[in-house]
């Protein structure tokens, strides 16, 4: 985290900054655009796209609402501040809010970004998607939503891996589990998503 009063955590995420909201401009992005690096957020660095990547990777819906309602962009993604320095920031490096959002198995989080018309197919830097994410944190409920709204499961990564092949090794080591997970696939389970 970064010092007592600094606007930005290690990830250059804006955060609140002693007031009751968050701030309205990331100041690691300005930062990087005075250094010649460009905008590293396909929109504004406006606090709002910092506040969605954060309620969608604590899981708090009512931030993420409120930052896509004030309109943030659903396709903001973070960058490490390492990458900011070495200046290789592109728009396939980090995850989106939908990614963190599916990586914490927030299904309420992910029900909004759905709604917001959010890339379900984004990619990463190794080519995961939300599916991927969503398979990574286990959590069924979440991986069918994202399958429901429309999310490629046949995308691989850059090691040919499916979402599938993300699942955690409890599931992968289960038949019964793991049946599960196919059946979603198939569309043949439905939880009330």
């Amino acid at each position: 985290m970064g010092a007592v009063g600094s606007a930005t955590d290690e990830w250059g995420i804006c955060r609140p900054c002693g007031r009751d909201d968050v701030c309205r401009e990331a100041l690691w992005a300005r930062d990087a655009n005075s250094r010649g690096l460009g905008p590293l957020l396909p929109a504004s660095a406006s606090g709002w796209n910092s506040a969605l990547l954060k309620g969608a990777r604590e899981g708090d819906p009512v931030l993420v609402r409120e930052a896509l309602d004030a309109g943030a962009s659903t396709e903001t993604r973070a960058v490490a501040s390492s990458a900011v320095k070495k200046g290789v920031a592109q728009n396939s490096v980090g995850l989106t809010a939908l990614m963190h959002a599916a990586r914490g198995g927030h299904l309420t989080c992910v029900m909004a970004l759905i709604d917001s018309r959010a890339a379900l197919d984004a990619e990463d830097e190794v080519g995961a998607t939300p599916l991927h994410y969503a398979a990574l944190s286990g959590d069924l409920y979440v991986f069918e939503a994202l399958i429901l709204a429309g999310a490629d499961a046949s995308l691989k990564d850059t090691m040919q891996k499916t979402a599938l092949d993300y699942l955690p090794s409890h599931i992968q080591e289960d038949p019964e589990l793991q049946q599960s997970w196919r059946a979603v696939l198939r569309h043949e389970l439905h939880y009330g998503v």
